[in-house]
């Protein structure tokens, strides 16, 4: 199955959201999967730790309470740059649910 980004909590019970995007990626050999996580704490800390933890890959944050059209403006934009930055043919699909979550938002 080929997933088009991974979007999780940062703080949760047992794994973390950065463990279990790096756990996502080394599964599915794909280290540029774009992520967007989610928490509560304050932006800059977060994007701080993010950033500490991930490195340069693709990633987005949203802080709760989010909606849905907000999640889906911050998966298109996300997805989109991993197609730029990762040019396989496996990921050509992408641009097209990109669309689709821009049209929700």
């Amino acid at each position: 199955m080929l997933l088009s980004a991974v979007v999780s909590d940062l703080v949760m019970p047992g794994m973390d959201g950065t463990a279990l995007v790096r756990a996502v990626r080394e599964r599915l050999a794909a280290p540029l999967l774009p992520a967007v996580f989610i928490s509560g704490y304050a932006a800059q800390q977060v994007q701080e730790r993010i950033a500490g933890e991930l490195g340069g890959s693709v990633t987005g944050f949203l802080a709760k309470p989010y909606d849905i059209k907000e999640l889906a403006a911050k998966l298109a934009e996300v997805v989109p740059r991993h197609v730029k930055r990762k040019q396989r043919s496996a990921f050509r699909h992408l641009p097209c649910h990109a669309r689709r979550l821009r049209a929700l938002s």
